[in-house]
């Protein structure tokens, strides 16, 4: 049975297949709508957990699948991003510098939704998600006014930095995707446990620290946020 702390999970999963089609229609037509339209989706299916939540419980894992589904893209389409605004010797460095958002959002938003569910704002817990959902709308504003497809459509970059970049970023090549060879390259089946062995043991300590602080070592929510934030931390340092 899907649990709707895992259901999240699924949703990603399930469009694993679409995500190198994801990646080539974000080359092909501009990553803008596809990132932003993903990370909208999200929010908004965010706001409705709580609604989800009092109606039915198969309600809530199902918005948790589709939460899963709409974040699905969103690695693929920034990827296509970075390719048309980073210059080769900066790709070393850019996206991981990217990627530890991802952390740091997990060590600011804890102790945030720890206190929103112990605090009477707007019912409790339900706040979370309220909070959480409405920041990832109003980020889409923001996206859309600031976010571009390449150098080349942005009205407002300089035109010192728009040159260079368009002659450091290597355009896009207009090629055949070598599915056969994906599909048959041992390496790819190799990097593709390990990510999975990994994650499962990533998210697993993720989704239950809470729980385990909670009920077996009795800590309040704000020791609990403490608590994960400095042991995700330390797996992230050994992990990666």
């Amino acid at each position: 049975m899907i649990s709707p702390t895992g259901a999240r999970f699924t949703g990603i999963g399930q469009p694993g297949p679409v995500s190198p089609f994801t990646g080539n229609l974000s080359e092909r037509f501009g990553a803008k709508w596809i990132f932003g339209g993903s990370t909208l989706g999200a929010g908004i299916l965010t706001l409705l957990i709580p609604l989800a939540a009092r109606t039915h419980a198969g309600l809530l894992i199902a918005v948790r699948i589709l939460i899963g589904a709409f974040e699905a893209p969103a690695l693929p389409s920034a990827s296509a991003l970075w390719g048309r605004w980073i210059p080769p010797f900066e790709r070393s460095v850019v996206p991981p510098l990217a990627s530890i958002g991802k952390e740091f959002g997990i060590v600011m938003i804890t102790p945030l939704v720890s206190l929103l569910c112990a605090s009477t704002f707007l019912d409790g817990w339900p706040s979370a998600f309220y909070v959480t959902g409405l920041f990832t709308c109003v980020w889409f504003v923001g996206w859309c006014f600031f976010a571009y497809n390449s150098p080349s459509e942005h009205p407002r970059i300089g035109s010192e930095e728009k040159a260079f970049l368009l002659e450091c970023v290597p355009k896009p090549k207009q090629i055949r995707t070598p599915w056969f060879h994906i599909a048959t390259c041992v390496p790819l089946y190799g990097i593709a446990i390990n990510h999975i062995c990994l994650n499962f043991v990533y998210y697993i300590l993720l989704t239950s620290l809470p729980t385990y602080f909670s009920t077996i070592l009795q800590f309040n929510l704000r020791r609990v946020s403490l608590s994960i934030c400095f042991t995700m931390e330390l797996l992230y340092r050994n992990y990666y």
